[in-house]
Parts: C-alpha cells; sequence; structure tokens
C-alpha cells in the first residue's frame, strides 16, 4: 500500500527537505549578516541592525516556501516511486503465479531472439525445466527443426504485433505439451521484447477428440459408425478406380435379435451386441473394415480381393464362429448371421449402390434361409415387388382380402375331431392366393402383424361361436399369437376383449406360442398365467425347434404340446427323431400336459404315435385346412356335442 502523507514525516525524505531548508537559511543568514558588517560598518549602525533583521526574515520565509515545496516535490517523487514498486510487486506474483505459463523473449535489433529474460513458474513445470535452466538455454540446445519453427513464428509475431496460435511445446523429456499461445510485440526503452502466455489445452484437445470420436463411432461397440464408414467407402472406391482393384462391401444381419431385445431387455441387448462385436473382429483381417449399421446391422469392407472365393471364405467363417452359443449373464444364446455381399465394379460403382446391393442381398439370404447371398441383377425387381407387396397388404386387411381355413386336429385313439386350427390366407384381386411364408414376415416388417393377428384372433373366435350357436359340435379353435402380439401388445386385455365381442366361452379358445416368445421367462409366466385366468387353453407350438429348457417348461401354466413337423417327417427312417418323438411324448406326459403331432401324413407315423400314446395328430393324411364352409360340413357329421377335449382350467 502507498503510505499517506503522516507516514511521509517520519520519512528519510522529510529528512532531506529539512537538511535543505536549514542549510539554504544558514547560509543565506551569514551571507546576509556578513555583507552588511563589512559594508556599512563604519555607518549608521541602528539601520544597519534593522537591514539586517530585514534580510534575516526574508531569509526565514524563503526557507520555508523552499521547504514547502521541496517537501511536495520529494513525496510526490517518493509517491510515485513507492506506486512503482507496488506495480512491478503485482506484476511479479501475477507473473509468478499465473494461471498460464509466460516466458519473456528478449530480441535483437534485427527481430531475432537474443535470450530468454524471465519466465514465471508454471511455464517451468510445462517444459519440465528450472527457471535457471530456461534463462540459461541457447540456440545450440534446441534442435535445428524446432529453432526453425519457432524463428517462424517469432517473425510472425514481429511482424503483426501480435498473434494467437496452438502449438506443441516439448518438455525436456520429449513429451509433447498442446498449447494456446498468446503473445505480443513490445519496446521498453532499449529492450524490444515478445510476451508470450502459453494456455495448457490438453483436457480440451482431449474433449475435442472424444467429441470427434463419438461423430464416427460407435460408443457400445466402438467400431466405426455409417458416417465414418461412408467416408473409409469412398477412399476405398477412389482407390480400386484409380489402380483398378476389386473390394466387396458386406452387410451383416444376425436372427432373433429383436426378440431378443424385447424380451431380454435393453442392458443385455447391449452386452450381446458387444458379443458379437469380438466374435466378428476375430474373423476380419487387419486392413478389413468393420462398421455398425443398425441395431444388429454391420457393414464389413474388404480391401482389395482378387475373386469372389475370398469372400466366400469370410462369409463361411463368419458363420462358423456363431455356430456354438454365445454366452451372456450365463444365458446360452443361440444366433445365426446373415450376410449379403456385393462387389465392386461387378455390382456397382458408387458407395450408394454397393450398399444397396448388399442390402438387396441379405434380403434374398433371409427369404431363402441361406448362410450369405452375393447380389445379383433381379434382385431390384424382386424388392420393388415387396415394396408392391407391403402397400397391397395395408389395402387387404382394410378390403377384406383375407380367410381363415382350420386345419382339424384328430385325437388317435377314438379318431374323433378334438379341435381346429386357424391358418389365414390372402386371396389377393389379382395375384390370386398368397402364401403365408410370403406375406407374413413382410407384415412383421413393416409393422401390420399387430393387426392382422387380431383380426385372426376375432374372426377364429366369432366363427366357432357361430357353430356352437348352430348346435355343432363344440371344440376349441387355435390361435397362432405372434411374438409381437406377446410381447408388444396388451395381449390379455386384447382376449380378453375378443372374448367379451363375440361371446364364445374361453375353454373354446386355444392359444399358440412358440418358444422363441419364453426367453424371457419372468415375463413370459406371468402374462400366461393372466391369460390362463382368463379360462383359455394354452399350447406350444413347434416344440423342439427352439431353445426352451425343461425347467421354463415346468414352469409354463401349458395345456399342450405340439410337436413340429420336422421330427414327424422322417419319424419311421430316423431312429434320433423316433427317439426324441418318443422321449417328448413322455415328458408331456409326466408334466400332464396333452401332445398332438404336427404333419402327419403317413400311417406307419400313426401305428408309431398310437404306441408311444400320442394324444392327437394334424395334418394331411387326415385333413389339409379347410374352409369355414367345408369345415362346418364335416362338424355336421361329427357325433354329438361333448366337451372331452375342452381345456377345463377356468383360472389358476
Amino acid at each position: 500500500m502507498v503510505q499517506s502523507p503522516s507516514g511521509f514525516r517520519h520519512s528519510r525524505e522529510k529528512s532531506a527537505c529539512f537538511r535543505i531548508t536549514i542549510a539554504y537559511m544558514i547560509a543565506s543568514s551569514l551571507w546576509i549578516v556578513g555583507s552588511d558588517f563589512l559594508l556599512h560598518a563604519e555607518f549608521l549602525r541602528d539601520i544597519v541592525v534593522a537591514e539586517m533583521f530585514k534580510g534575516l526574515l526574508f531569509v526565514v520565509i524563503t526557507g520555508w516556501l523552499l521547504y514547502a515545496v521541496l517537501r511536495k516535490y520529494l513525496f510526490d517523487l517518493w509517491n510515485s516511486k513507492e506506486k512503482t514498486r507496488i506495480s512491478e510487486q503485482q506484476f511479479r506474483e501475477l507473473f509468478q503465479y499465473a494461471n498460464d505459463g509466460i516466458a519473456l523473449i528478449e530480441l535483437q535489433d534485427d527481430g531475432k531472439i537474443r535470450s530468454m529474460l524471465e519466465v514465471n513458474e508454471l511455464f517451468c513445470q510445462m517444459v519440465a525445466c528450472t527457471r535457471e535452466e530456461m534463462l540459461a538455454i541457447t540456440q545450440i540446445e534446441v534442435p535445428e527443426e524446432e529453432w526453425n519453427e519457432i524463428c517462424t513464428v517469432v517473425d510472425q509475431i514481429v511482424q503483426q504485433g501480435n498473434l494467437r496460435f496452438e502449438w506443441l511445446l516439448t518438455s525436456k523429456e520429449g513429451l509433447k505439451v498442446p498449447v494456446e499461445v498468446s503473445a505480443g510485440c513490445f519496446t521498453n526503452g532499449e529492450i524490444r521484447a515478445i510476451l508470450c502466455i502459453f494456455r495448457d489445452i490438453t483436457e480440451r484437445k482431449r474433449s475435442d477428440e472424444f467429441i470427434t470420436y463419438l461423430a464416427y463411432h460407435d460408443p457400445l461397440t466402438n467400431l466405426p459408425n455409417f458416417t465414418h464408414f461412408e467416408d473409409i467407402g469412398g477412399t476405398a472406391l477412389l482407390e480400386a478406380q484409380t489402380n483398378g482393384r476389386m473390394f466387396a462391401l458386406l452387410e451383416i444381419d444376425f436372427d432373433r435379435c429383436k426378440v431378443i431385445d424385447e424380451t431380454m431387455g435393453r442392458k443385455f441387448s447391449h452386452l450381446l451386441l458387444q458379443c458379437l462385436t469380438i466374435q466378428l473382429r476375430g474373423c476380419i483381417g487387419k486392413q478389413d473394415v468393420l462398421a455398425r449399421g443398425g441395431i444388429y446391422d454391420f457393414r464389413l469392407l474388404l480391401w482389395d480381393i482378387t475373386s469372389a472365393e475370398e469372400v466366400i471364405s469370410m462369409a463361411r467363417s463368419i458363420g462358423a464362429v456363431f455356430e456354438s452359443p454365445l454366452m451372456v449373464q450365463d444365458n446360452e444364446i443361440h444366433i445365426t448371421p446373415c450376410v449379403g455381399i456385393a462387389l465392386y465394379p461387378n455390382n456397382g460403382e458408387d458407395l450408394e449402390t454397393l450398399m444397396r446391393s448388399a442390402h438387396m442381398a441379405i434380403l434374398r439370404a433371409k427369404e431363402t434361409c441361406s448362410a450369405y447371398h452375393f447380389y445379383d441383377r433381379m434382385m431390384p425387381q424382386d424388392s420393388w415387388n415387396a415394396v408392391m407387396m407391403e402397400n397391397d397388404l395395408r389395402k387387404a386387411l382394410v378390403g377384406k382380402q383375407f380367410e381363415l381355413v382350420y386345419q382339424p386336429q384328430i385325437h388317435i385313439q377314438t379318431g374323433e375331431l378334438m379341435g381346429m386350427e386357424a391358418l389365414i390366407r390372402w386371396n389377393h384381386p389379382v395375384k390370386g392366393e398368397i402364401s403365408p411364408a410370403q406375406f407374413i414376415p413382410l407384415a412383421e416388417e413393416v409393422g401390420l402383424i399387430v393387426s392382422i393377428g387380431e383380426w385372426v384372433l376375432r374372426t377364429a373366435c366369432h366363427q366357432n361361436k357361430i357353430w356352437h350357436d348352430m348346435g355343432l359340435l363344440s371344440v376349441p379353435v387355435a390361435v397362432n399369437l405372434s411374438i409381437h402380439q406377446f410381447l408388444r401388445s396388451n395381449i390379455v386385455g386384447c382376449v380378453s376383449h375378443i372374448l367379451q365381442e363375440t361371446g364364445l366361452s374361453p375353454q373354446y379358445l386355444e392359444l399358440e406360442i412358440t418358444e422363441s416368445m419364453t426367453m424371457d421367462v419372468s415375463r413370459v409366466v406371468t402374462v400366461l398365467h393372466e391369460l390362463k385366468a382368463l379360462g383359455v387353453c394354452i399350447s406350444m407350438d413347434d416344440f423342439g425347434t427352439g431353445y426352451s429348457s425343461l425347467t421354463h417348461l415346468k414352469e409354463f401354466p401349458l395345456d399342450k404340446l405340439k410337436i413340429d413337423q420336422s421330427f414327424i417327417r422322417e419319424l419311421t427312417t430316423n431312429t434320433r427323431d423316433a427317439s426324441l418323438v418318443a422321449t417328448i411324448i413322455a415328458i408331456a406326459h409326466n408334466l400332464d400336459l396333452m401332445v398332438i403331432a404336427e404333419g402327419v401324413e403317413e400311417q406307419e407315423q400313426i401305428r408309431f404315435l398310437l404306441r408311444q400314446q400320442c394324444d392327437g395328430m394334424q395334418g394331411f393324411l387326415f385333413s389339409p385346412p379347410l374352409s369355414a364352409k367345408h369345415l362346418e360340413a364335416m362338424l355336421l357329421v361329427q357325433p354329438s356335442p361333448n366337451t372331452r377335449h375342452v381345456c377345463q382350467s377356468s383360472g389358476e
């Protein structure tokens, strides 16, 4: 702090003022007294004394005036010096303890670096040197290339006066520290210097790099995202065009992933996705690029291939990796990849065309249940047909183009009709009858399956109620539930509403689920018990083709098991199939479940099923699916109504 005038009174400047004033007064007094004495010694002494007194008075007055002037001048001088000292002290503290590194560089007359005048502590920490080392540094100690770069920047600062730029500061250990430099050139007397402020931007650089990384990578798998893959693909395309090389673009998708996502939850799906990524990375080469496209959609770029055989080998390797189940949170997950392949330049000369070709190829692979498929020229037409079919499918639901047919289920021991399965058919006004195998997967893909499923359920219940009101044989009608109905919609509320709307007794409705719906056991058990509480019958369709464990089977409130026709088809020629069927029947009976064999087409199959005491059968040997009119005729010749094969449980 600057001292006040009161403090000034006790300073050495005050003493100097007094000394100067007293000296002036003494000297002046001696001169007056001495001169008057010498000049007027012989004359009037009284006058001499008066003049002497007058002169001394003048000396005293001017002495005090001199003191006042000197005091004011010296105080201002002292005050200025004190302010300068405090300012210098504050500057030094600011210089030393600033949050940024600071260096003061002295320049020669020609603008070249002469020496380092001063550095602060933080700058020393940045370069891992002491202050003494930095002040003593010479050009010889700096690598020539780096020194030339420094000189170039210094020239720019001198020319522009000030400059802001980013720089990699090299420490004593050779570490590179990214800094933002604010530099200004100034002259102080004879000294010409540059003041440089260095701000460490390491964290900012890391943040920028991380943001950039996220912009081009998938955070869950750390794979390049679709945007980055397009950039890489563009580079590959340019190189292939320049050097006349071939490369392949593969689209990889996995079956049942959407089901797993919906049943097991997002966290489990993320773990599964990471497992898939690890497995795929293990298949590809160092130059190949794997990227994530959609949810479970991957893109693979194979560089510089020489033949299609190399691509086939890669596709087979991908399939082989997933032959064994994946272990995710102690759960065995069986999953199968599907690969669509497009080759440059055969299947497209730009990246967009190649990706479209690979997508069409994977759609064909799924349609044909192939592990992989190459693009061919007919696929665009097929894709257009799929688009047109989707439009027609939406019209069909509104235009009443759907029809239900019913396949009877026969009791093996008595030959009686014990039930029927409702199956949907599409009678297109132009194309005629379209197989469910064609339009059901498309309905699932475009989100129409829930609406179609509800229509099937409502129509089947309504038709069965009509037959009951006619006094015909009362048997349950079985309706397949899609996984989308079971998981996405309020299936319990939907079934209850349709039963009330149609007036059908719940015991005459059988709901068929598949093993693919049973992955989330706790949720499935809850929903199935709620459905059973309505009084409906529940069966598991296509049993043996999924991955349900016997423990899960015990927990589900089922009434029937339907053995998949793939086991029945070779029942009489394949001992393994025969053993599996016999085992399934035995297990089901031990769990108090009825068993229906699907796809029975030979008498020998019936004899085997009779020996194993199978309960019922369904197949073309007895009857193909029938229209409502033809089934009604069958019901008319059946014995009187009974309820022997009806689910008797009305709740849990």
